[in-house]
């Protein structure tokens, strides 16, 4: 029976091989193509190599010979390497298309008149060509440079000794050889091309019938139900842990910033009293509430961008809405009011007093050795006791003024910087309110999402294990059809006469 007879035992045998392999199937039919030539040669290989320098000595040789296809539509192919370093895994990436398409092999290692050691890297090569095809290579050592010089020589027997010393004969001789019969060729290549589509679907098949047997699809299914089992919570714990603690990383930086800038103020302020006229110091309280109030508005800014930077920090938190401080900045009161009469104003009045007549009694005691001027030295003594007694005076209040603004301006810097804490912590509660808010939310809605997947994969378990039955006797009748398409393809093979080149099938 010829190979061209033989038709697979089922009607839908070649809708099994469309349906399983389409890409093995198109191979098949491939070589109906009227563009496929089983007589053209494609020639392969790296640009360095001197392909087109080789094609052009292998037409001038053998004019009859065809390389002008590419691998698809080719029945051989000329895989030209250099001599100059054994072959690489980007050179044998080259040799692929070819290979897919079931195209024979010839293999040329050019430029052999360059490189002194071609026949050690043809030996490195066949070791590599025959791990990958399986099969020992025939590599022909050829020049092309050789061959054109020998074609341009007037001398017949030089022409013919350079000729024969390039290589070039010979590998017109073999991809002559290695050419497939065309009345034999499309028959036999659509039939050995059938039975390799043929031999990877049932593969396919049996491949796909054990992963239903064993449950394989249901459990991708049931793997990614378990994963969104695991997340449902939509990373809300996760959020919520970086939300309390950014919270609590801000609280302390808040009352750093809000100490350091407050004793900051207040060493300023202690220097604006003690280097004051006695006539400024009223106008310290002022200075100091406009100080506090640009200090709370700094502190505000500050504390806006703290909360936007943990609000970065959170998944899910968002900085759009989020406020920083409000209201009115805390105010300094006025001082407390001097005390009058006190007795240490008596005590500072009595030693002025006494010190400035015992300083004037000093100062006037050359005058009392006068006789005409003692009756003068008791006025003066006592002038000059009370300006001394004035001076003494004057100087304890404004120390003790000095002394009381100090003290007044640490006290209400004191409380100043409560209400300030209180301020900035306040607003960084109501953030984490509303980012906790949103947290919810969000992981409300990824829940709700992922109960929806849930469903989804639930429905897909449910029905791939009500049509796993059905899908396997359908597996098993594809099968059926291919194995038996297959046991008749193959006795056509043997059929033919000759010998079927297996090698073009399989390499």
């Amino acid at each position: 029976m010829n190979a061209a007879e033989q038709q697979p035992p089922e009607a839908d045998f070649t809708d099994v091989l469309a349906r399983w392999n389409p890409e093995g199937w198109a191979r098949v039919t491939a070589i109906a193509d009227a563009a496929w030539e089983p007589r053209r040669i494609a020639v392969i290989g790296p640009h360095a190599a001197g392909k087109s320098a080789l094609v052009t000595e292998l037409t001038a040789h053998a004019p009859g010979l065809d390389l002008s296809g590419p691998a698809a539509q080719s029945g051989l192919a000329l895989a030209v390497f250099d001599s100059a370093a054994p072959l690489t895994a980007d050179d044998l990436r080259l040799l692929d298309e070819a290979r897919v398409h079931d195209c024979r092999l010839v293999f040329a290692l050019n430029k052999i008149d360059a490189h002194q050691d071609w026949a050690a890297v043809r030996e490195r090569d066949a070791t590599v060509l025959r791990d990958v095809l399986g099969r020992a290579p025939v590599i022909v050592p050829v020049s092309a440079r050789l061959a054109a010089v020998g074609r341009a020589l007037p001398d017949p027997d030089a022409r013919a000794r350079v000729l024969a010393a390039s290589g070039i004969g010979e590998l017109a001789r073999v991809l002559t050889e290695s050419l497939p019969d065309p009345v034999r060729a499309r028959t036999q290549w659509r039939v050995e091309r059938t039975v390799s589509a043929a031999e990877e679907t049932a593969d396919r098949i049996r491949d796909m019938t054990r992963a239903l047997r064993d449950g394989d699809d249901v459990t991708v299914s049931r793997t990614h139900r378990a994963r969104l089992i695991a997340g449902r919570d939509g990373g809300r714990a996760e959020a919520s842990a970086a939300l309390r603690s950014q919270v609590q990383l801000a609280r302390v930086d808040v009352v750093h910033e809000v100490g350091a800038q407050v004793r900051a103020l207040n060493t300023n302020a202690r220097i604006r009293v003690d280097e004051a006229q006695p006539g400024e110091l009223h106008e310290i309280p002022g200075y100091l509430d406009v100080a506090v109030a640009e200090l709370t508005g700094r502190l505000d800014a500050w504390t806006r961008a703290r909360i936007d930077q943990l609000a970065r920090r959170v998944p899910d938190a968002g900085v759009d809405g989020l406020r920083g401080p409000g209201g009115d900045p805390p105010h300094v009161g006025p001082p407390p009011p001097r005390g009058r009469h006190t007795v240490e104003n008596r005590l500072t009045v009595a030693l002025g007093a006494s010190a400035g007549v015992g300083l004037g009694r000093l100062a006037v005691s050359p005058l009392a050795m006068i006789p005409a001027l003692d009756a003068a030295t008791v006025p003066l003594t006592l002038v000059l006791g009370g300006g001394a007694a004035w001076w003494f005076t004057r100087s304890r209040t404004q120390l003790a003024d000095r002394a009381q603004l100090r003290q007044w301006a640490a006290e209400a810097l004191v409380e100043v910087k409560a209400q300030l804490e209180q301020r900035m912590v306040s607003a960084l509660v109501e953030a984490e309110a509303v980012i906790a808010e949103r947290i919810v939310r969000a992981a409300a809605a990824r829940i709700a999402q992922v109960d929806r997947e849930i469903e989804a994969v639930d429905a897909e378990i449910r029905r791939l294990g009500a049509q796993r039955p059905g899908r396997i006797a359908s597996c098993r009748r594809d099968l059926a059809a291919v194995e038996e398409g297959l046991r008749i393809l193959g006795a056509g093979i043997s059929g033919v006469e000759g010998e079927p080149n297996h090698d073009a099938v399989r390499q």
